[in-house]
């Protein structure tokens, strides 16, 4: 796992408050809110492969379903 992706997942606040970024930015990031992220015009490209290396590629359907890629409004 890449070096920045180790850091934030061991302590996301602390990695995040290095970059300037919204309250609701920094949250949408740490819950991993792809399809928040994507509605600010975040490039869903590297949202997907940031999921990959965050959370793992055997999880895509998770990251399906919360872009509401299966037809159903995202929770």
């Amino acid at each position: 796992m890449p070096e920045k992706a180790e850091r934030f997942l061991s302590d996301a606040p602390a990695h995040l408050a290095q970059y300037s970024l919204t309250d609701n930015e920094a949250k949408m990031i740490t819950d991993l809110d792809v399809r928040g992220l994507a509605d600010i015009d975040v490039s869903q490209m590297l949202l997907m492969m940031t999921w990959n290396v965050m959370v793992g590629e055997e999880k895509i359907g998770e990251y399906l379903e919360r872009m509401g890629a299966n037809g159903t409004p995202p929770p």
